[in-house]
């Protein structure tokens, strides 16, 4: 019993030395999302506490199409984004960090943002965001009602005679109401814009301004 009794007290010796030398220390400045464990719970290495979330710089996933991904031209230069609140209408500035680099199970791909907290409006975590990526600029452009646009790649131009001429254009992106070209188009050409109920290629046409 005696011999009991003392290996009873140098283990309570040991887990006291232990509890004095143990500690929690995060890898970053951060909140505390949840607790996993409770007070006097017995606790292991590797063993997860508590999920935290960093306070000095916030994560955000932002979710593009694969025509959208090619559009930003994300590997020629780091993107910027600007996130707005639309029911308060403060802002934040970020930039993207990284592409996950795969296509999810919606068909999208997610580029991840990060946003600075210091000398910004503090942000919480959850907080619904509209977010517009900038991408590089791009130069030489020709944007055109989608209805000057036929099947979709083709227009038609009056050359300096006044001749239809047939042309396929190359269209780098497509709204509602624009089709913008990036290739195909020469400066000072004229497209016609208007509906044509009748058009063959060199056929003779005259300008209502004419």
């Amino acid at each position: 019993a005696a011999a009991a009794e003392q290996a009873a007290r140098s283990a309570l010796q040991l887990a006291r030395q232990q509890l004095a030398a143990a500690r929690v220390v995060a890898p970053y400045n951060g909140r505390v999302k949840a607790s996993l464990v409770q007070a006097h719970e017995q606790v292991a290495p590797g063993m997860p506490l508590a999920e935290l979330y960093a306070t000095d710089v916030m994560m955000v996933r932002l979710p593009v199409t694969q025509h959208q991904l090619a559009l930003l031209r994300a590997e020629e230069a780091a993107l910027s984004v600007v996130f707005s609140d639309s029911e308060t209408g403060r802002q934040w500035r970020g930039q993207v960090v990284r592409n996950e680099a795969q296509v999810a199970a919606n068909q999208l791909v997610y580029l991840v943002a990060e946003i600075p907290q210091a000398d910004q409006p503090p942000l919480l975590p959850g907080a619904l965001l509209d977010a517009q990526i900038l991408s590089q600029p791009y130069t030489a452009l020709v944007r055109l009602p989608n209805a000057a646009v036929r099947d979709r790649q083709q227009v038609w131009l009056l050359d300096s005679t006044s001749h239809l001429r047939y042309r396929e254009v190359d269209i780098l992106y497509r709204d509602a109401d624009y089709s913008y070209i990036r290739g195909g188009l020469s400066a000072g050409e004229r497209v016609i814009t208007s509906a044509l109920p009748i058009a063959v290629d060199g056929m003779a046409v005259t300008l209502q301004a004419e």
